[in-house]
């Protein structure tokens, strides 16, 4: 005698599946239509497991497409630029025997030096935001940019959110925010060791 037993199957609702078992056994006894429908199912999760890892491999393919230029791109801005700080810097500190008080123009250069810098930061924040805006990651500039302030700094307490297929990219703009800080971290060393046996002296 046979009892006919629901089976589901959570494959999604065109999944749902039953079967027939020998009443008063552990040996289940399905019948052909069970087994039509499980063999369906079984192709509809292989093909929707494949389309998952397509999209996730297109998906890092277009983040690593558009990151490698910008990393590329703000580096070689973040070192052009940072050269041109030094010279306006080196030429006023040879000079800063001239002025009346050296010592308040070494700590008005350092201060200028920091202020430059930060400026130069927020303008490759702000390419990354624009990219994020063009690429459709983000709805408005506003958002993109702080989004790309955010991860650059790697503050993370804003509450934006890039759209899933391109959260990878955000990821790679933090870690170009890792280069550009450590570049700026050793160029103000040196600035300093340039600045403080002027601000020493009396």
């Amino acid at each position: 005698m046979y009892t006919k037993l629901a089976l589901p199957v959570t494959t999604g609702p065109d999944c749902a599946m039953s079967g027939y078992a020998i009443s008063g056994s552990s040996v289940d006894s399905v019948d052909e239509s069970f087994q039509l429908r499980r063999k369906r199912c079984l192709g509809i999760r292989i093909s929707r497991g494949l389309s998952m890892n397509e999209l996730t491999t297109n998906t890092w393919t277009s983040d690593w497409m558009w990151s490698l230029p910008l990393v590329l791109a703000t580096v070689l801005l973040h070192t052009v630029s940072l050269g041109l700080i030094n010279g306006h810097v080196t030429r006023i500190l040879s000079n800063v025997g001239k002025y009346r008080v050296p010592q308040l123009v070494s700590v008005l250069v350092m201060g200028v030096t920091v202020l430059a810098i930060t400026v130069l930061h927020g303008i490759e924040a702000t390419i990354w935001g624009l990219a994020f805006r063009m690429v459709g990651a983000m709805p408005d500039t506003r958002l993109a940019v702080l989004y790309s302030l955010s991860a650059m700094t790697a503050y993370g307490h804003a509450n934006v959110y890039l759209h899933p297929q391109w959260q990878f990219m955000g990821a790679l703009e933090a870690l170009n925010g890792l280069i550009l800080f450590g570049l700026t971290t050793a160029f103000l060393f040196t600035v300093m060791q340039h600045v403080w046996p002027h601000v020493k002296r009396r």
